[in-house]
């Protein structure tokens, strides 16, 4: 009997509760045309792990001043200086963009020319608001240097991700 109840309930909240959802995937240049703008706040957090420089200019100061960003194709939102820390041995810096448009070709570099820039590992952690409300996306990339080796010198370690603009349109419907 108890089973029979639970398994009533169940199929009524399914069919009383439930929701009809439609997702497709829609080419950038029609999502351009319906909308002027497709934007999203980004938090990128990079860590070099086991960092030899100093990182920070003095004690919760600002970046060293040879720590130099730049960011290409991210446009119409606004961009805040990054924040650099150093705990333990890692160097962490923050960029962070509200209600920014990231064009094709986005990029965003960093250059650290500190006298022992380098580093064992590099993290990236890329949060942005998503288009289905209250919501957060999330990607996270890491990279070892190999075996007694470091990364250090003029070749740049990349981190490409894809960013799929998205827009959500809500209809209530049961």
């Amino acid at each position: 009997m108890v089973a029979f109840m639970l398994i009533s309930v169940s199929v009524l909240t399914f069919y009383l509760d439930n929701v009809t959802e439609e997702k497709a995937l829609v080419p950038l240049a029609i999502i351009q045309k319906d909308y002027d703008e497709v934007t999203a706040d980004i938090t990128i957090i990079t860590t070099f792990i086991s960092y030899g420089g100093t990182c920070v200019s003095y004690p919760d100061g600002p970046c060293h001043p040879k720590i130099l960003w730049a960011s290409d194709n991210i446009i119409n939102g606004k961009e805040t200086p990054i924040v650099c820390t150093k705990e333990d041995n890692d160097c962490t810096i923050t960029y962070k963009c509200t209600d920014c448009e990231v064009e094709t070709g986005g990029v965003l570099n960093y250059d650290l020319s500190e006298l022992n820039s380098y580093a064992t590992e590099i993290a990236v952690n890329i949060t942005t608001t998503s288009s289905i409300p209250d919501e957060n996306s999330f990607v996270s990339k890491n990279v070892k240097a190999d075996s007694n080796t470091v990364f250090r010198g003029p070749i740049a370690t990349r981190f490409p991700v894809l960013l799929t603009p998205s827009v959500f349109e809500e209809t209530a419907e049961n």
